[in-house]
């Protein structure tokens, strides 16, 4: 009997062991989608005139409605006077409210998912500074 439930489990168990997960196409398929993602990626010139150091995120969740909420705060350096800043922003998202230093910015949405923003003075050249920017609204689905 002891003999007869081992050939059945050998039996049961090999086709289990027999199906091999092919990791190198598997890796393959996502590098190629990971390199197309890189060559069909177009930045935004409107956004090169400051370096962007940093975000601290504060998000607000309901997977279960696909809404999200936040904050978002920017830390960024001017690469040159600075008047406006733009930053990229689906239009699935409305901003309620820019903030920099605790005071409110003048901002608009346009049709390119951009968001600008007109500071309250001239940002100069090389400063170290930062604004907050909260929204909400649905995000786009990545798949």
């Amino acid at each position: 009997m002891r003999v007869l439930c081992l050939i059945i489990g050998f039996l049961l168990l090999g086709p289990a062991y027999g199906q091999e997960k092919n990791f190198q196409d598997e890796m393959a398929e996502a590098e190629m989608k990971s390199a197309m993602q890189r060559m069909l990626f177009r930045a935004n010139a409107n956004t090169g005139n400051y370096d962007l150091r940093y975000h601290r995120l504060e998000f607000n969740l309901d997977p279960n409605v696909n809404f999200i909420s936040g904050d978002v705060t920017s830390y960024f350096v001017a690469n040159e006077n600075l008047s406006q800043l733009v930053f990229n922003l689906d239009d699935n998202l409305t901003v309620s409210e820019v903030l920099q230093d605790g005071n409110n910015l003048s901002f608009s949405q346009n049709t390119d998912d951009e968001l600008v923003i007109t500071l309250a003075q001239v940002q100069n050249q090389g400063v170290l500074d930062s604004l907050t920017v909260r929204y909400s609204g649905s995000p786009m689905s990545a798949g």
